[in-house]
């Protein structure tokens, strides 16, 4: 999980809180309704950050590139690789966190992989 979500969890738990105080005026019933907000919201982003890491494994085994690329890729959007046509060395160097070694290996691997089909 990272920090951008349980961000996202605390500010989503305390607007969800303050709007319950405000609604019911008892600061103490508040309390126990942020904590269950807080494994709620902490359940459902942990989920989501499960799913992201399936498709990272999956893209990964197509593309043979290492982990934290593969991670990379799909979380800017690159979900298989039907998403790479078209795709030049430019806009993989736009992914954030991508270094333009990991960019140039996949465009290496892709252009195996098109080779390879053909």
């Amino acid at each position: 999980m990272k920090g951008r979500d349980l961000l996202t969890i605390l500010v989503l738990d305390l607007l969800f809180t303050v709007i319950f105080i405000a609604l019911i005026g008892s600061p103490k019933w508040g309390f126990f309704f942020f904590i269950i907000l807080l494994f709620v919201f902490w359940i459902f982003f942990s989920r989501k950050s499960v799913e992201e890491t399936d498709g990272a494994e999956e893209l990964r085994r197509e593309l043979g590139v290492d982990g934290r690329t593969a991670a990379l890729l799909y979380s800017a959007g690159y979900r298989d690789l039907s998403d790479f046509d078209g795709v030049i060395l430019e806009d993989l160097l736009m992914v954030e966190g991508m270094r333009r070694e990991q960019a140039e290996s996949v465009m290496r691997a892709l252009k195996e992989r098109i080779s390879g089909k053909v």
